[in-house]
């Protein structure tokens, strides 16, 4: 949803043409949707990035160096050197080829419960003590042809007798959970906004703080739409 936002500047490279031709059947059609399709129909960046990923457990393309990682986007992606690209990162540390700026998502407490309840209803599926990695299933995720393309095969599913044991390793601990719960004060972070705001806040308000940050133009007015119809979306987990 925060990338959504952000492509709503005309100095941002748009993922689809209809984010801005017609807003309104962008959010129904990719902010609106189910937990259960969630991954398969969310935004989707249209880049070739297959020589890195966002997320652990992988470690491809952590240790490119800047030249390595220039050379390779420019080799699998058509010139977009006038604009910002916007994409997701979820991994607990940044690698030496990101030089760009960030906007860092806080876990704060009063998100932990929501946070909790979302994850539960898109990542994991049970089936008695056994739960789906979802993420890692291609029949679950847009990019799925990639999880037999590389080496690095995680595991899809997990035994837990206890769910405060699952709730332990997948959340509570987890990198990608636990690494936010506070402000990230790496050089490269540029704004810190805690994930509680989305539904305390107007969008206007968030997207404005963005603008200010960034020196950005999104619409305040198509950011209000958005965050509003977000919350609608999410209104079981909060």
């Amino acid at each position: 949803m925060l990338c959504s936002m952000l492509q709503l500047s005309t100095k941002v490279h748009e993922w689809e043409n209809n984010l801005r031709e017609n807003w309104q059947r962008f959010v129904d059609s990719k902010i609106r949707i189910s937990a259960l399709t969630h991954m398969k129909d969310e935004p989707h960046w249209p880049y070739n990035l297959s020589w890195y990923t966002r997320q652990l457990p992988f470690s491809r393309g952590d240790d490119l160096s800047i030249q390595e990682a220039d050379r390779l986007f420019k080799e699998k992606n058509q010139a977009c050197e006038d604009y910002y690209l916007t994409m997701h990162w979820n991994k607990p540390y940044f690698p030496e080829w990101f030089t760009g700026q960030v906007v860092s998502i806080i876990n704060d407490k009063d998100a932990i419960t929501f946070l909790k309840k979302r994850r539960d209803a898109i990542f994991y599926q049970w089936d008695g003590d056994v739960v789906l990695l979802k993420r890692f299933i291609p029949a679950h995720i847009s990019n799925g042809k990639l999880v037999s393309k590389f080496r690095d095969q995680p595991q899809t599913e997990k035994i837990f007798k206890d769910k405060e044991e699952f709730y332990k390793e997948e959340f509570y601990e987890h990198p990608e959970v636990f690494h936010f719960f506070e402000n990230n004060n790496d050089p490269k972070v540029k704004l810190n906004i805690n994930l509680s705001n989305f539904w305390s806040r107007p969008g206007s308000a968030i997207a404005k703080e963005i603008n200010e940050v960034f020196d950005l133009d999104i619409d305040l007015e198509k950011a209000n739409y958005l965050v509003d119809q977000w919350v609608i979306n999410n209104q079981q987990y909060l």
